[in-house]
């Protein structure tokens, strides 16, 4: 698909959003007309685990990755958010180096819910594992890869808002939750010089030996998500979800190339408390999500997580000017 059909398909997507029925406002306020601009701190992660139940080891690796902040703003259906990395050292003398391309893309519809993700880290660490000068172990070989994401219908969207929440455009007043319904799909990769796991195993005795695993996943997703609300300005939100997917795994190896393919259960959860009033809004929000990859044997699994810790103040402009109308003839 261009470019130019892709962004007509969005715009048409959006506009079509303006025209559904209305919600119940004694249960949430919807602010389109105003201009929210935000001001938010951003901590990324991922988790990268193999594990070995038959020799009882578990590895887990992670990328070393930096906090940011960023700013956007939200009007109508329209928002944009520009994050920058802090120019931090943070731990890399202990932790090692990770090249990566980490981008989350969330959209908070009043009628469903988008999550996109395209992540790739090379040069990772071993979580807990450190010498006797406090250096972890760094394995800059391993590279994983992941894209993908998840669709999700909200059934009562006319009494509870995600948006509310994670945007902070809209104003839930009432405590009010809803079934969430969709689907998911991802693909990725994982390459690395040698044996995934730190030291040779009866599973994994192959040792110093280039490693290559491809896999691709697909299946419906069922969830919940509520939201407490107190005393009208304060809130709390929870939303669980479960996907059952089916996945195919290709492990390459110098000697051999098995496929695998079989079924996974993959959870997600969102975590949000905050604070609404007429002018502004404040949030502290952890979103996580977990891929488990079809494994080659019932006693070895393969699974990626990623999680994003991030805090939001956002204030609102009751001005329209020039911005809004403009987003308004479109």
């Amino acid at each position: 698909m261009k470019v130019t059909n892709l962004l007509t398909a969005l715009i048409m997507l959006a506009s079509a959003g303006k025209a559904m029925a209305q919600h119940d406002s004694t249960y949430y306020e919807t602010h389109n007309d105003v201009m929210h601009v935000r001001l938010y701190f951003i901590q990324k992660h991922a988790t990268f685990s193999y594990k070995n139940p038959v020799d009882d080891i578990s590895t887990k690796y992670s990328p070393h990755t930096l906090p940011g902040l960023g700013v956007g703003f939200t009007y109508n259906w329209l928002t944009l958010n520009v994050s920058f990395g802090l120019p931090l050292n943070g731990n890399e003398s202990e932790k090692g180096r990770t090249k990566y391309l980490d981008v989350r893309l969330n959209v908070w519809a009043k009628k469903f819910i988008v999550d996109f993700s395209a992540q790739s880290f090379k040069g990772l660490y071993l979580q807990g594992d450190k010498d006797a000068s406090g250096v972890y172990y760094h394995r800059p070989d391993v590279q994983a890869r992941l894209l993908g994401g998840a669709f999700q219908y909200v059934l009562n969207n006319k009494r509870f808002s995600s948006r509310s929440s994670f945007l902070l455009t809209d104003w839930q007043k009432k405590s009010a939750g809803s079934l969430l319904v969709g689907f998911n799909a991802y693909v990725g990769r994982v390459t690395a010089d040698s044996s995934l796991l730190r030291y040779r195993t009866m599973l994994d005795p192959s040792g110093p030996q280039e490693k290559k695993d491809l896999f691709w996943q697909i299946g419906p997703t069922l969830g919940y998500a509520y939201t407490l609300v107190i005393k009208r300005h304060l809130f709390l939100t929870g939303s669980f979800a479960e996907s059952l997917n089916y996945g195919r795994r290709i492990t390459t190896e110098p000697s051999e190339q098995v496929a695998t393919s079989n079924f996974a259960i993959n959870p997600s959860y969102r975590l949000v408390a905050g604070y609404h009033t007429y002018r502004w809004g404040f949030s502290a929000s952890y979103v996580n999500n977990r891929v488990n990859i079809a494994s080659k044997a019932d006693n070895d699994g393969l699974a990626i997580s990623a999680g994003t810790y991030r805090v939001n103040v956002v204030y609102r402009f009751k001005s329209k000017g020039k911005v809004g109308e403009l987003i308004d003839k479109i």
